[in-house]
């Protein structure tokens, strides 16, 4: 069972690396684009003009981003950079089961 730090680290980890690498794959206008048409679900977080222009982050909206981001980045990039990000997904995901 790790402490909250680690975790706190990870989900910022997360936003700071993974989710720029997608952002410069796919491109500025296009996450936006579909980060704004995924359909708002009651209870989370919904993006209407995009993650790009997000500045503070906190630790909800770092996990939110984490559900939505392989499903935003499919076709929109190599397979490769798709795995990658799923593989570090599992990884922090795995972590925190006891």
């Amino acid at each position: 069972f790790l402490t909250p730090e680690p975790l706190h680290h990870w989900h910022w980890e997360f936003y700071d690396y993974d989710t720029q690498w997608c952002i410069r794959a796919v491109g500025v206008q296009e996450i936006d684009f579909q980060f704004s048409i995924l359909q708002p679900i009651t209870g989370c977080w919904h993006f209407k003009t995009g993650i790009s222009k997000l500045k503070q982050v906190t630790g909800r909206v770092q996990c939110e981003l984490q559900h939505y981001m392989v499903v935003v980045i499919v076709g929109s990039v190599p397979p490769g950079l798709v795995q990658a990000v799923q593989a570090l997904l599992n990884f922090r995901y795995l972590t925190q089961a006891p």
